[in-house]
């Protein structure tokens, strides 16, 4: 596994936390709050940030795409 790989699922493990901290947030504040601290932590033009940002990018992009299908799926309804 080469560094980048590394500091990618890095970036994953730290999106997955983020997503769990949002679901289990007692309001949309703290939530948005998590998030911005997740970004904040990844900030940088250093390779290791970016590779931790397209980890990220990665798990918050499939969550995203679930989401959006659910919802088409639901045909809005939820």
């Amino acid at each position: 596994m080469n560094a980048a790989a590394n500091h990618e699922g890095i970036g994953g493990e730290l999106a997955s936390e983020a997503l769990d901290a949002i679901l289990n947030a007692p309001d949309q504040a703290f939530a948005c709050r998590y998030l911005l601290g997740l970004l904040n932590s990844i900030s940088g033009c250093g390779e290791i940030e970016k590779a931790a940002r397209r980890g990220a990018a990665v798990v918050l992009v499939n969550v995203i795409e679930r989401g959006l299908a659910a919802i088409r799926a639901d045909g809005g309804r939820s």
